[in-house]
């Protein structure tokens, strides 16, 4: 039988005090936060790999697209691991994810970040021989490369605007009467009159 955690908060009411565990297994099962957090962040990151992905497809070849998706892949699960790390991060990762998205209708930050990438891959010499060629044509090393470099960029610009997001949500929880406990997470009633 397994020992309670003795530094472990009280459940909030209505909850129950254990995390359920599967009949199966034996093994509490994945909260639901986290199984939300994992849908919306793979969401989020197919939203931003829209304008990239249209930019890139003049950029590789056939076997780049190997590389693509491995690096669409690679940032799937390092978010889905990040995420595990706290609610704060969760909900900044996922509403910067979708700031920075919006933005895909006025492109800037995704062709600078496309552009920067390709011009890294021009200097290690990554790109396919290609002649009449704007750019360099990428196999899948080169599109791994640019990816994780593009999205890199793009990641730093979802930090910013989650941080300012979460920021902004904690400091109206305040204003309207909830606090935050440890974790972060809005608690408490709202103030009356």
């Amino acid at each position: 039988m397994a020992e309670t955690n003795p530094y472990r908060p009280p459940p909030p009411e209505g909850e129950p005090d254990e995390p359920e565990t599967s009949s199966t297994e034996g093994t509490p099962e994945q909260p639901k936060p986290l199984r939300v957090f994992y849908a919306a962040w793979t969401v989020v990151v197919a939203l931003n790999c829209i304008m990239p992905f249209l930019f890139a497809t003049s950029t590789v070849n056939r076997s780049g697209f190997l590389g693509i998706g491995l690096g669409i892949l690679t940032f799937v699960i390092a978010g889905a691991w990040v995420g595990t790390l706290g609610p704060n991060l969760r909900k900044g990762m996922v509403s910067g994810g979708l700031i920075v998205a919006l933005t895909q209708f006025m492109p800037i930050a995704q062709l600078l970040a496309g552009i920067c990438a390709i011009e890294v891959i021009r200097f290690l010499g990554l790109e396919a021989e290609v002649t009449g060629a704007p750019f360099p044509i990428m196999g899948p090393v080169g599109a791994y490369l640019c990816t994780i470099l593009t999205g890199g960029a793009l990641i730093v610009l979802t930090s910013i605007f989650g941080g300012i997001f979460v920021m902004f949500a904690r400091l109206w929880a305040v204003h309207r009467g909830e606090g935050t406990d440890t974790s972060g997470s809005i608690v408490g009633q709202r103030r009356s009159g």
